[in-house]
């Protein structure tokens, strides 16, 4: 990511966009360009990104680069890979449970119970694209805005007129923001094999987002780019459907040094302090490692023995011993196997690694109460909790992207071909057509994926029924996604049983079930004529 005073004109605040307005753009922005993408190149070098995905894949070079053995030992290199516990934990327990979505009209009113066809619509096309999708894309970019400081997500509409996304590398994402903070442009820069005379070469591929196009450039380098003739097909520029930026950038909190602040770049979970605390913890696990290695071969002591050092390796290795001389002995000595400084040592690291990046110990919630859990995962709420609004965010203009697009599919399918760029950038023009969608409409909730004492939870559902109503009950069991629809099927289920066992019950006393619905009784017998005029005929049972 980049910032920057100065953004040149974008071709979307150019009146005529072609080919040659398109490559004329690279050409004389070129230098800006990559200085741009270096400047990105050198924060990700600066904030140690590359290290601390290296890190989370469970590589730490201090550990490989080791060398602690002693001569002729054994040189253990092991990593304990907490850091990815670390980010893993926190990235369940904000989308471990899939966020529920909401489509409502904000504008109806509580006595309306119909809803309009719009909002069904709506609801139906958007829930068709997150579906799916949306969980993953998304708990991949919160991971990465763990790791190194941002996430993004890439929405697009493909050759068929499918609307798509995913989320890239923060190598390949570079976000423009001016000295605002606000987004201007973004760059995807990647490499692409090419097959050229015969063999294949390596391209530098650059995709450029504005608000209104997306142009692909190559190149051998940044500094010379120029159209990429194989997107000429489609379309380059090609409009990319939305009235903004079509791509979700999610940045993790600032750091606290003005310095560091002023840059608006996010900080890594992994940036305080806590690189350095997995390191001493995995050398002093190796160090134990070896230390074991040792512990398994005892010493041989020979006293008043004139061999040398191959005739004793002889002896060792055959498991047999030759003394000669009667006052001659031997014994094994062993090392001491207290080590209780040592695992004091490794505990005391891997508590300082959890307590100081608000992470459980989840070994320590086997047979807890919920209350001993929440007071557990404390630490672990406050932290989701600086990181949810900026998730949030994120989900929300992830809505409105898709919402432009599904506008100009929507235009596109009633014959509307001009002005339909200027219509979705309009939210006037849309909140005053009855036949467009609203972002507004849709609503993300983030549920906690917070570890539960099941038993515990139901001892005490069963021991507050016919004490606090049910709907507040059905809210604690966690495997209800629907309180209320549940409480209606069982409602249901209870009058249906009622109805069961009064069928069951009236037929053990010889009521068929022909007779429980029948109310006009027998015109030939006196008694069923006397109840009907009352309005309560029974049929008498067989004597």
């Amino acid at each position: 990511m980049a910032v920057s005073s100065y953004i040149p004109q974008t071709l979307a605040e150019m009146k005529k966009v072609n080919q040659v307005t398109a490559e004329r753009w690279i050409k004389d922005n070129a230098s800006w360009v990559a200085a741009m993408v270096a400047k990105h190149d050198s924060w990700i070098k600066d904030n140690a990104v590359d290290l601390y995905q290296a890190a989370y894949d469970g590589e730490l070079d201090e550990i490989e680069q080791r060398d602690k053995a002693r001569d002729g030992g054994t040189e253990n290199k092991l990593i304990s890979n907490y850091v990815q516990i670390i980010v893993d934990t926190l990235v369940d327990y904000m989308l471990g449970k899939s966020p529920i979505y909401t489509v409502e009209d904000p504008d109806q009113d509580d006595e309306e119970t119909e809803e309009r066809e719009i909002i069904t619509e709506y609801r139906k096309k958007v829930m068709k694209l997150l579906k799916d999708k949306a969980q993953g894309e998304f708990s991949d970019l919160l991971r990465d805005m763990c790791i190194g400081g941002f996430g993004s997500i890439i929405v697009w509409v493909d050759e068929k007129g499918k609307i798509d996304y995913s989320e890239y590398p923060i190598q390949e994402i570079i976000p423009i923001y001016d000295g605002r903070k606000r987004l201007r442009l973004l760059f995807r820069r990647y490499e692409v094999g090419v097959w050229e005379n015969g063999s294949e070469t390596t391209k530098t591929k650059v995709e450029v987002y504005d608000d209104r196009y997306v142009t692909y450039y190559t190149g051998d380098s940044m500094e010379s780019l120029h159209l990429d003739e194989t997107e000429a097909k489609t379309g380059n520029p090609i409009e990319h459907k939305a009235g903004r930026i079509p791509v979700v950038v999610c940045q993790n909190q600032l750091p606290a040094k003005y310095s560091e602040r002023v840059k608006g770049y996010g900080k890594s979970d992994l940036s305080y302090g806590v690189v350095p605390l997995a390191v001493a913890y995995c050398h002093g696990l190796s160090d134990k490692a070896n230390l074991m290695e040792y512990l398994q071969d005892q010493y041989l002591c020979l006293t008043g023995v004139d061999v040398d050092e191959n005739e004793v390796l002889k002896m060792r290795k055959a498991r047999a011993l030759a003394l000669k001389d009667k006052d001659s002995k031997a014994s094994f000595i062993a090392q001491s196997q207290d080590d209780n400084a040592v695992e004091n040592g490794l505990t005391r690291t891997k508590n300082d690694i959890m307590d100081t990046t608000n992470t459980p110990r989840l070994a320590e919630l086997n047979g807890a109460t919920a209350t001993e859990i929440k007071m557990k995962y404390a630490g672990l709420d406050i932290k989701a909790g600086k990181k949810e609004p900026l998730l949030i965010q994120a989900f929300r203009s992830f809505f409105a992207i898709i919402t432009d697009l599904l506008n100009v599919q929507k235009l596109y399918a009633a014959g509307t071909v001009s002005g339909v760029y200027e219509t979705i950038t309009t939210p006037e023009l849309i909140e005053a057509r009855d036949d467009l969608y609203q972002s507004e409409w849709l609503e993300v909730t983030i549920s906690r994926n917070l570890p539960q004492n099941n038993k515990e939870i139901a001892d005490i559902v069963a021991e507050l029924a016919d004490i606090v109503p049910d709907s507040y009950l059905y809210e604690l069991l966690w495997f209800i996604d629907d309180p209320q629809k549940a409480l209606e099927e069982m409602r249901a289920q209870k009058e249906e049983s009622q109805q069961t066992s009064l069928t069951n019950s009236l037929a053990a006393i010889g009521y068929g079930g022909d007779n429980l619905g029948d109310t006009g009784g027998d015109p030939d017998n006196p008694d069923d004529q006397q109840n009907s005029a009352t309005g309560s005929t029974i049929t008498q049972p067989p004597e």
